[in-house]
């Protein structure tokens, strides 16, 4: 099976976090970087209010965060900035995993974007990884964060990883049930 390289930040950067949201606990990863990304914590009113037509249903993704977390939601995300370094993990995962990360991250909705980056394991090799966020060096946001040592969750824990659990297992639903009856739902 073919892996990809995938650079999880925030909590995306804790096993835990990853084996819920992906389902599979014996994953592989290695601390790494990004440079010139700064990471950063947006608030529920920071969070995108449309909706968007590659949107699978119409909700906007403060919406939707409102609704799981309310109105304390918060999440980390990237925005570029010069000279920047985002410290998380590169993870070895399928492409398969990384629609899974995708629907948790609500790329689908606009809450992120897909991007591509130059990650550097601790060894200073470099790889391309796949990872989202935003291309956007003025994103709103509620404050940056500096260095290594962050909370890997800016939410409580045990609630976001149920979550996660509960996502991963309707994503799971979803490929295996006929396109017709999704449109149904």
């Amino acid at each position: 099976m073919k892996m990809i390289s995938y650079f999880g930040y925030g909590t995306n950067r804790d096993h835990d976090m990853m084996a819920a949201m992906i389902g599979r606990t014996n994953l592989s990863g290695a601390n790494g970087i990004i440079l010139n990304y700064e990471l950063v914590i947006q608030n529920l009113e920071h969070i995108p209010d449309k909706v968007l037509s590659t949107a699978p249903v119409a909700r906007s993704p403060r919406e939707i965060m409102r609704a799981a977390l309310g109105g304390n939601a918060k999440l980390y995300i990237i925005r570029p900035k010069s000279g920047a370094i985002t410290y998380g993990t590169i993870w070895q995962i399928t492409q398969e995993e990384y629609e899974m990360v995708r629907d948790w991250e609500l790329l689908d909705f606009g809450m992120q974007e897909d991007m591509q980056v130059m990650a550097q394991k601790e060894t200073d090799e470099e790889i391309i990884a796949q990872t989202h966020g935003s291309n956007d060096p003025n994103l709103s946001m509620s404050i940056a964060i500096d260095g290594r040592n962050y909370d890997d969750y800016v939410v409580p824990k045990e609630k976001i990883l149920e979550m996660a659990r509960r996502v991963n297992n309707e994503f799971r639903e979803r490929k295996v049930m006929p396109k017709n009856k999704l449109k149904q739902q």
